[in-house]
């Protein structure tokens, strides 16, 4: 092998060559340059350089970095973070992070380098804050370190709270976030309290040089561009580089919060009716619209209007109850009702928690962006007032759903579509990431759903026609059909080529596209903001980009108990001190309590009552002796369900996410 091919010598015999010269093979010196003019350079390349590139843990973690390459390839290395102040900088000698510049010079590569780099917590405490039930908190200096945005915690600070602002290095301001509303310190006076901070979004620049050292020149492997779907380079996904310099980047977020909630999608919001002719205590109301629409109406809503008090637990046990007016109906206790006077229904799962509007009751984990986890959960579920839930199944995966909302555009005709009743499949939605085929359009009766028409979900549209060929024989001719496929429209498609945005990984955020919906809808949908429903681990992973699985899933009821105010002989009809948590999902038991049917003993069913809640009667199937006081108790159904098990989920999405049970899937409510 020529001499030109090795790399030079710069230690002979112990001693160490003069800067810029080296060592020939018979001992003479020679500058590095002359050698360079003479033979050129020996050309050497680092091939790929590969690292996890998900977010680093809020708490700090390892991270483990490979460079590969030819035989006597050289590199320097940097990392360092992007404080605005005075950034820190890794040192590979001490493993740790400080404000004084450090690189990894001139390291000879051996065809791999594999090395780990120990990133910080974002998380820390100050124990020298004072506060006194004031948005106000003062602290010995810190150089900026707290920052506008941060989340904090600490004895007498709200749940929730953030540093609004920074008034110098030793006080800021307590926020609902960074430049948000005060909030209050409670408690009292707190002198050199403990308080700690989650830190905000940091950013890590790693930067690896290709190194000319001697005769030794290195590149980087031929640069590979990746583009985001806006258009924007992403350097992580890109290969190689055009310059001696390669730059990658990591990013360390605060902690995210992972909610298990609870949603009823057509069964919360109200809808409204028109009273049609006036009804003096009957169960029988007739109203002005078709009451056997479920997209509206269901059994099991409770009617109200100014002649019929919220108090009067008036619920639809019937609709068309003779099957000769889809006008008319009928309720499980006498109501009076005003003509020309809107009637309300409300549904059974209105003002349950938790709920798409409400917190309360949820379950809420946290975990690192991009991180994995397995818990066991516990959703406290409460039906409003003079409600109660029972039991249908036991609640599975694909009952779980996430939820995200569209804004709706003007319709776009499908060539051969009927419009006669100018209804139209395809509408232009301001965002269609993450959307896909099967996806439930909002079936809510009012509020968000009030303008569409369900069921429905997302769907490719197709229209076909049949042509015949008769082949004739000698006593008989037969058609042959034939089906083509005249029109087809995929379910979602994009209006523009590129993403608006993506995420700090490249992932796209916004995207205008169309969407079909698998049934025509009306006009007003235009401008209208719905919810598009993803059922089950396929269309979650699609929407949110998480895996999610859940098991030993349980549904335990509380316990409803109450006693009676007066004895009762030979009647059905019961007064008890409470009746808010009886429903007619309920079946009763006590001391006495007997019901027989088809020959065999049954605990008698609960048929109505007259009150939401309070004092009041109840009323069950058969006939009962019971004492005045008496404790009586009701089984199969009541106010409070808990919902447990376990949740498993990893590639935890980069902003706080709310997964939902559908509980009109797996639960009754009365």
């Amino acid at each position: 092998m020529a001499y030109s091919s090795n790399p030079l010598i710069k230690e002979k015999d112990g001693v160490v060559a003069p800067i810029g010269f080296h060592y020939m093979p018979d001992g003479t010196l020679m500058s590095d340059a002359e050698h360079v003019a003479k033979f050129g350079y020996l050309e050497e390349r680092i091939n790929s350089f590969t690292f996890e590139t998900k977010d680093i843990s809020h708490l700090g973690e390892s991270r483990v970095f490979t460079i590969k390459g030819t035989q006597n390839a050289i590199f320097s290395l940097e990392i360092y973070d992007d404080d605005i102040n005075l950034p820190n900088y890794y040192n590979f000698d001490t493993k740790t992070w400080s404000t004084t510049p450090y690189r990894l010079s001139n390291i000879e590569l051996k065809r791999n380098y594999r090395f780990l780099v120990n990133f910080p917590t974002i998380v820390f405490s100050n124990a020298t804050c004072d506060y006194n039930n004031d948005p106000t908190i003062t602290h010995d200096g810190d150089k900026g370190k707290i920052k506008a945005g941060m989340t904090v915690t600490g004895v007498g600070i709200p749940d929730g709270s953030f540093v609004k602002s920074v008034t110098d290095f030793t006080e800021f301001e307590l926020g609902d976030g960074a430049g948000g509303s005060d909030v209050s310190t409670t408690g009292g006076a707190v002198t050199n309290g403990t308080l700690t901070f989650g830190g905000l979004l940091k950013k890590y620049t790693i930067n690896l040089y290709a190194e000319t050292v001697g005769n030794i020149k290195t590149s980087h492997a031929k640069f590979v561009k990746f583009e985001n779907p806006d258009g924007t380079i992403n350097l992580n996904k890109s290969v190689g580089s055009d310059s001696n310099l390669l730059i990658k980047t990591l990013y360390q977020d605060t902690v995210k919060n992972l909610n298990l909630s609870c949603v009823a999608p057509s069964l919360t919001e109200p809808s409204t009716n028109i009273v049609k002719g006036t009804t003096s205590s009957s169960a029988r109301v007739v109203v002005d619209f078709d009451v056997t629409n479920l997209r509206k109406y269901r059994v099991g809503d409770k009617i109200t209007e100014t002649g019929i008090a919220s108090s009067l637990h008036a619920l639809v046990t019937s609709v068309d109850p003779d099957g000769d007016n889809v006008l008319e109906l009928e309720t499980g206790v006498p109501v009076s009702a005003t003509n020309d006077r809107t009637i309300t229904f409300t549904p059974p799962f209105n003002s349950s928690t938790p709920s798409f509007t409400s917190t309360t009751g949820q379950d809420t984990f946290k975990v690192d962006a991009g991180g994995s986890l397995k818990s066991d959960f516990s959703i406290t579920f409460t039906a409003q007032t003079g409600r109660t839930v029972s039991k249908i199944k036991t609640p599975t995966t694909e009952d779980l759903c996430a939820i995200t909302t569209v804004t709706i555009g003007t319709h776009k005709p499908i060539s051969g579509e009927d419009v006669s009743s100018s209804t139209f499949h395809r509408w232009p939605v301001d965002n269609i990431v993450g959307l896909g085929e099967g996806m439930v359009l909002d079936p809510a009766r009012s509020g968000t759903g009030a303008e569409t028409t369900t069921p429905a979900v997302i769907s490719s549209y197709k229209a076909s026609s049949t042509s015949y060929e008769i082949n004739n024989r000698k006593y008989a001719a037969d058609a042959k059909s034939t089906t083509t496929t005249d029109v087809h429209v995929e379910a979602i498609s994009s209006t523009n080529t590129q993403a608006t945005s993506v995420d700090r990984d490249g992932n796209p955020v916004v995207q205008e596209g169309d969407v079909v919906f698998s049934v025509q809808q009306g006009v007003n949908l235009k401008d209208e903001t719905v919810r598009i429903f993803a059922y089950g681990p396929n269309d979650i992973k699609k929407l949110t980009g998480m895996d999610v699985n859940i098991s030993d899933v349980d549904i335990t009821l509380t316990q409803v108990s109450t006693t009676t105010t007066a004895a009762v002989i030979n009647s059905t009809t019961i007064p008890v001190t409470e009746a808010g948590n009886v429903s007619t999902l309920s079946t009763l038991r006590g001391l006495n309590v007997t019901s027989v049917s088809g020959g065999r003993i049954v605990a008698p069913k609960v048929t109505s009552k007259n009150v939401v809640s309070g004092a009041g009667n109840v009323v069950v199937a058969s006939n009962q002796n019971l004492d005045n006081g008496q404790t009586i108790f009701f089984d199969g159904a009541s106010n409070v369900a808990t919902i447990t098990g376990t949740i498993e989920i990893s590639n935890m999405n980069s902003s706080d996410t709310t997964l939902y049970f559908d509980v009109e899937r797996f639960l009754n409510c009365s």
